[in-house]
């Protein structure tokens, strides 16, 4: 059951989000971080630290920097040429 939905669309899929957040564990959510919006891989630290990985860097921040947690990964289909 989804709280607080979010829908968040682009070229490689559709995610949906769930902005409630009560605890956070490791897995793929969006983050904001400086302004920036993005999807990263998310591992909790202890202390209430969390580390963000993508394919190119990682770095450990705190938990507010989490916006919400992916619920459901809709691949896009390309058109049929």
């Amino acid at each position: 059951r989804l709280h607080l939905p979010i829908i968040v669309i682009d070229d490689a899929a559709t995610y949906i989000f769930d902005k409630k957040i009560s605890e956070v564990l490791d897995g793929h959510w969006l983050s904001n971080i400086d302004g920036a919006y993005s999807i990263r891989s998310i591992t909790r630290l202890p202390k209430g630290r969390i580390k963000i990985s993508s394919l190119y860097d990682s770095f450990e921040c705190n938990f507010f920097d989490i916006i919400a947690r992916i619920e459901l990964l809709i691949p896009s289909v390309p058109p049929n040429k």
